[in-house]
């Protein structure tokens, strides 16, 4: 059971709301800053700002909304604040850390960030055209149902474990067009061009040349890219501002030399901690091919053993380090933890702590029927590979 201070309620939604929030009761008499206090009596109130993303709220419009999570098997909402007449419900997933959006902000958590979103919304089969801008009031109880589900803030990570791997795919190239995948897009795109373009400013003409080119660029990229929902101004100058002060004052054709040199040597080590992971099965991943370690020793004229002593891990050290891990998940989970608990322990996913233990348990059973291979398996390891 959750510490009454690690659980996220009402206190802590209301602290996290700015000063003066964007706050209506009907959207035809418009939406206006007022003051907390005010905005907190209002319907529709804004919970994330132009500076943090505090949360993840998802507009569910159908009669089942409320428990449109649990048949999607999703974590539970921290906040679900119900329309009662029709069912409809806003869904409120707290981030333990909120992301940031200003020019400070990294792109890396806003990415993730757009994946998530990206991921719930299609297994809640939530509504895509949701603005997030402003969400059903869960202080106003007088007009909505809301339910407090007594759970903690959630960390980003975690959330991502339960988006497909049809939208993590590393091979998508762009993020959907909906939500924060429309400024993670437009950002990156700008990005490009103001790398091209910027030394070229910075030999004959001034920063605020490049910023007026920059935002004329962002605009036409933002119609284009975005007919149907493109960004508002503010969120489009946001993005051009915060671009152009990065580039201006790190680009240099010195500082762009070492950026690409560091680049390079990035590049270089991740090549070689793919192939070290890949050499259990004797398969390396070289410019993203998999070749044979047989293969490349005959076009090395080598040894296969030198192949294999160069790039990885020794298949003994591999079994090794793969035993222990079953055997840490099935001692851990025996102990009586939970599968958190336990995926914790070992700085692994759920998914791969019930891998590493339902492993153990397969080849416990199957060596109780088997004494024979255990000792042929026992008498392998005990062996060291050429």
């Amino acid at each position: 059971m959750y510490l009454e201070q690690d659980i996220y309620n009402i206190d802590r939604f209301k602290s996290q709301i700015q000063k003066y929030a964007l706050s209506t009761d009907d959207f035809n008499d418009g939406v206006y800053r007022n003051p907390k206090e005010k905005a907190l009596l209002k319907k529709y109130i804004g919970f994330n700002n132009r500076s943090f993303i505090n949360g993840l709220v998802f507009d569910v419009d159908h009669e089942r909304g409320a428990i449109a999570w649990d048949l999607a098997d999703l974590p539970r909402p921290n906040t679900i604040i119900q329309n009662t007449r029709n069912g409809h419900a806003h869904l409120l997933y707290a981030l333990k850390n909120p992301v940031l959006k200003t020019d400070s902000a990294r792109m890396k958590p806003l990415k993730l960030t757009s994946i998530v979103q990206c991921g719930f919304t299609e297994r809640l089969d939530a509504d895509r055209a949701y603005a997030d801008i402003l969400m059903k009031n869960p202080a106003n109880e007088a007009e909505w149902r809301t339910t407090w589900t007594d759970t903690k803030a959630y960390d980003l990570d975690y959330l991502a474990e339960f988006v497909p791997e049809t939208i993590t795919s590393i091979n998508k190239r762009k993020n959907p067009t909906y939500g924060l995948g429309r400024n993670v897009n437009l950002f990156e795109d700008l990005m490009i061009i103001a790398y091209r373009d910027v030394l070229k400013y910075k030999v004959n003409k001034g920063y605020y040349d490049f910023y007026n080119e920059m935002f004329s660029m962002v605009a036409l990229l933002n119609n284009h890219s975005n007919p149907d929902n493109p960004l508002s101004y503010n969120e489009v100058k946001q993005i051009c501002t915060s671009i152009c002060k990065w580039t201006w004052k790190n680009f240099s054709k010195e500082q762009f030399s070492i950026i690409q040199s560091i680049r390079g040597k990035k590049s270089k080590k991740q090549v070689r901690k793919k192939i070290s992971k890949s050499t259990g099965d004797f398969i390396m991943i070289i410019n993203g091919k998999k070749i044979k370690a047989k293969d490349l020793a005959r076009a090395a004229g080598v040894s296969r053993s030198t192949v294999i002593k160069y790039y990885g891990i020794t298949r003994e050290n591999y079994e090794r380090q793969a035993d222990e891990k079953r055997s840490l998940a099935f001692n851990l989970r025996s102990s009586g933890l939970k599968w958190k608990e336990v995926a914790d322990s070992m700085n692994t996913t759920e998914y791969s702590a019930i891998a590493y233990y339902r492993r153990y348990f397969s080849f416990s059973i199957f060596f109780i029927y088997n004494p024979k291979c255990s000792k042929t398996y026992s008498k392998y390891h005990s062996l060291s590979r050429d």
